[in-house]
């Protein structure tokens, strides 16, 4: 199983973990990173702090885009 897979099967499980703090930023709580690195390495840490970083750029975008740019992701 690669490393993209990893953090979409992580990010499936948990989605729970995914948050919106009061500055509407989303984030993952300290504790579920730290579980999370721990697991699946430093790599999948990166990728899962970029995917936050593109969910917080792309809030204010329509929904289409929002789908495109996340698959590109992946």
């Amino acid at each position: 199983m690669n490393i993209k897979s990893l953090v979409l099967v992580f990010l499936i499980v948990s989605l729970s973990a995914v948050c919106i703090s009061a500055q509407h930023k989303f984030y993952v709580p300290d504790a579920e990173m730290k579980s999370f690195g721990g697991k699946y390495g430093d790599s999948a840490l990166k990728r899962l702090e970029a995917l936050l970083t593109l969910m917080d750029e792309l809030s204010a975008e329509t929904e289409d885009k929002k789908v495109i740019k996340i698959n590109s992701f992946f």
